[in-house]
C-alpha cells in the first residue's frame, strides 16, 4: 500500500485472485473461526475474514463462539456444515449481518462482491 492508501499493482492482483478463486490458502489463527473454504478446499482471501468477522461479531453480542464442540474436528464439521444457531435475544438487524457474512459461499458474503 502506497503512502496515499493506494494499493500497488502487486497488492491488486493478489486481491484480485482471491476474489476469483485463486487465493492460496494457509491455516493460521484459531479454529473456532475459520472459514469453511479453508477446511474444504485450503482456499483463503478477504472473504475468509469476513467469515471470521461475522464469527467475532457473534461472540461479542453473546459471549460464545458460534460453533463449540469437545474436539476441533467436531467444530470443524459444525462449521463445514454451517450449523449455526442464533440465540432468541438477539436484534434481528444483529442476526442479519452475522447471517450475511457468515455465508457457507464466500462470494456471496456481504463484502465480497464486486
Amino acid at each position: 500500500m502506497t503512502m496515499t492508501g493506494m494499493l500497488q499493482m502487486d497488492e491488486a492482483a493478489s486481491f484480485s485472485g482471491a476474489m476469483t478463486g485463486g487465493g492460496r490458502g494457509t491455516f493460521v489463527g484459531t479454529p473456532l473461526y475459520v472459514a469453511p473454504e479453508m477446511l474444504d478446499s485450503n482456499l483463503s482471501g478477504p472473504f475468509t475474514d469476513l467469515w471470521a468477522l461475522g464469527c467475532i461479531i457473534f461472540q461479542c453480542l453473546t459471549g460464545e463462539v458460534p460453533f463449540r464442540a469437545n474436539y476441533d474436528f467436531q467444530v470443524f464439521q459444525m462449521i463445514s456444515e454451517r450449523k449455526l444457531v442464533f440465540p432468541k435475544y438477539l436484534p434481528v438487524e444483529a442476526i442479519d449481518l452475522i447471517d450475511r457474512l457468515m455465508q457457507r459461499d464466500p462470494f456471496i458474503r456481504l463484502g465480497a462482491g464486486p
